[in-house]
């Protein structure tokens, strides 16, 4: 999953991405990493501007990276 202009350091493009150790959040420009307050934080708030249609597809592309849905 791809969030773009959605970084909080460059405003460049998130990415969606797991490994061995589990799900994280990335800037594909910079390369920063969301550290998992930064990263709820970033859900919670990507949920509020979602609509209520969308949220079912959402939780199945979390669940895809391995990340815990609320």
């Amino acid at each position: 999953m791809m969030w773009l202009k959605a970084c909080p350091r460059c405003r460049g493009d998130l990415v969606l991405d797991s490994d061995y150790y589990g799900s994280y959040v990335s800037c594909v420009q910079c390369g920063a990493s969301l550290d998992k307050s930064q990263q709820s934080s970033f859900q919670r708030r990507l949920f509020a501007n979602r609509s209520a249609s969308s949220l079912p597809e959402m939780n199945r592309e979390l669940r895809r990276a391995g990340q815990r849905v609320a």
